[in-house]
């Protein structure tokens, strides 16, 4: 048990610490830039026409956009042994599943194994700790055991389907990171014309599903965090980059994209539903 207590212990410094390259940091940063940058977007949409704004650094702002965003997505899928990245996490998880035994994972703090053993708020958690391994469980019937073992096939298909080609994953290695010669970056630059905000928001949508299963072998740790903005981020926006006094649009706006991100909690934590990819859930016997 005390083992399973360590591991957890390097996903929590991984992604709660103050390091700027904490997990929970990298993911913030995802969500509030993309979150700044389609506001700026849906403003330009509004008020198109602005003879004082500068074309050059609109051009560069939509640039380093993309060119930003699909690092940070690269950052949190970076395979290496000492990277903060989700990708890590789940290699550890699988080099370690020996150690999630249902009764490590549920007495992992001092919690009691049985329900009733717990007072308070520790009898919630007890409750909600069996829940979870139940979906990770290798069986979906029968009475709870102390030495449950996890479903390893679901870690390995989560594997699997990371493994596959990434659009946005080649144009940060060959374009950004790295300046790749015309041969080796040749089937990138056939899907260059694919680089778009829609493949971006479905990359957001694997990074949530992702950090939301992750979640359940991490003691809750990697939860899809909405950044909360407690200042006004459209600031000085109107009157310079915009004519029109599009501040509540932009709010509304802003506000609209934020639930949307929050609504994939719905479906990857609070639905108790596991899924192999960000679209398709388990098939449970």
């Amino acid at each position: 048990m005390n083992r399973l207590k360590d591991i957890t212990v390097i996903f929590k410094n991984m992604i709660e610490s103050d390091d700027k390259n904490s997990i929970s940091n990298q993911i913030g940063d995802v969500l509030y830039f993309d979150l700044l940058y389609r506001s700026f977007n849906e403003g330009l949409r509004l008020d198109g026409k602005n003879d004082k704004r500068p074309a050059s650094l609109i051009d560069y702002i939509h640039k380093i956009f993309y060119e930003n965003q699909t690092l940070r997505i690269r950052r949190l899928l970076d395979k290496g042994d000492d990277a903060y990245s989700l990708r890590r996490i789940l290699n550890l998880i699988i080099a370690n599943e020996h150690l999630y035994t249902r009764e490590s994972y549920v007495c992992l703090d001092g919690i009691q194994y049985e329900i009733e053993q717990n007072k308070g708020i520790k009898e919630y958690e007890c409750k909600f700790r069996h829940e979870k391994y139940d979906l990770l469980f290798r069986m979906n019937s029968g009475k709870r055991q102390k030495d449950d073992r996890l479903m390893v096939e679901y870690l390995e298909k989560i594997k699997e389907y990371l493994d596959k080609p990434n659009i946005l994953i080649g144009f940060a290695d060959q374009y950004v990171a790295h300046s790749l010669n015309k041969k080796k970056r040749k089937k990138t630059d056939q899907n260059l014309d694919k680089i778009s905000l829609m493949q971006l928001q479905k990359n957001y949508k694997l990074l949530s599903w992702l950090s939301y299963t992750l979640s359940y072998y991490c003691n809750s740790l990697i939860l899809f965090r909405v950044p909360v903005v407690t200042y006004d981020q459209f600031e000085n926006w109107v009157g310079t980059l915009f004519v029109k006094d599009i501040s509540k649009n932009l709010n509304k706006y802003w506000n609209k994209r934020a639930d949307m991100f929050k609504s994939w909690e719905d479906k990857y934590w609070m639905m108790n539903d596991l899924y192999i990819n960000p679209f398709t859930k388990v098939k449970r016997n």
